[in-house]
């Protein structure tokens, strides 16, 4: 009984082991996997798939993707300073009835909200043309986030590779 026991024991340790190696193996290779290939993704899906053709339940995940990543990671577009995205896209070119220069320039996940979850400047932020996003630089927009989602995500994917890799090997030295 006490050999089953230590037998069962050594095998839950080893598939801890083994699960560990593997999550501190994929935590190695998503950390690098991190290139100019996503970036260019970002770029398209934003262009082509971004707040159009909603019923398509692709594009309708594409949109709630990039919505929420703008929201939570505090960004706006691909690159920093790179709202002239969102007027290449085919979610400007659609707004039907709105005339060329009551169009917003980015959606409102781009947009600043105070700690109660509202909108700081919606409006100057989707629509300004003193500045950002209207004009490439300018005056300040304080409504709009200036970061892009690129390196944003890029951060936080490091920091939970980190964690997975550190946690792998400190779960294969116990």
């Amino acid at each position: 009984y006490a050999y089953a026991l230590v037998g069962l024991t050594s095998l839950i340790l080893l598939l801890i082991f083994i699960m560990c190696l593997t999550g501190f193996i994929l935590g190695v290779i998503f950390h690098s996997q991190i290139g100019e290939h996503v970036r260019n993704e970002m770029r398209e899906t934003l262009r082509q798939d971004y707040g159009v053709n909603l019923d398509d339940p692709y594009n309708q995940g594409i949109t709630n993707a990039w919505d929420e990543m703008q929201s939570e990671l505090y960004c706006c577009s691909v690159d920093d300073q790179s709202w002239s995205v969102y007027r290449q896209s085919e979610w400007y070119k659609i707004q039907p009835g709105v005339p060329e220069h009551d169009k917003p320039f980015v959606p409102p996940s781009c947009c600043k909200k105070d700690q109660y979850g509202e909108y700081v400047q919606l409006e100057k932020c989707q629509t300004w043309d003193q500045g950002p996003p209207g004009m490439q630089s300018g005056l300040i927009n304080e409504g709009l986030y200036y970061e892009g989602c690129y390196e944003r995500g890029k951060d936080f994917i490091k920091d939970v590779a980190g964690f997975i890799i550190g946690f792998g090997v400190a779960m294969a030295i116990c």
